[in-house]
């Protein structure tokens, strides 16, 4: 399962000039991908690119602020 490899490849890993780990958890429905605390050059098609690879996704969304900056909470 695709899935299965995305979760498992990812989770743990760090992004470069990030000092957190990426956790990847499954969603309860629903194939929507939510991500926050990204560098302001990720849009949402990019996001979008990076997750379809392991399989189908109904939408990306980068979540920022009212000033476009991707939220941290």
């Amino acid at each position: 399962m695709q899935a299965d490899q995305a979760k498992y490849g990812l989770s743990g890993k760090t992004i470069a000039g990030q000092n957190r780990p990426i956790r990847v958890k499954f969603a309860a429905q629903g194939t929507s991908v939510e991500v926050k605390n990204l560098s302001p050059l990720i849009s949402n098609e990019r996001l979008y690119d990076a997750f379809s690879r392991f399989g189908k996704i109904e939408r990306a969304v980068v979540m920022v602020d009212e000033r476009g900056k991707s939220l941290e909470k």
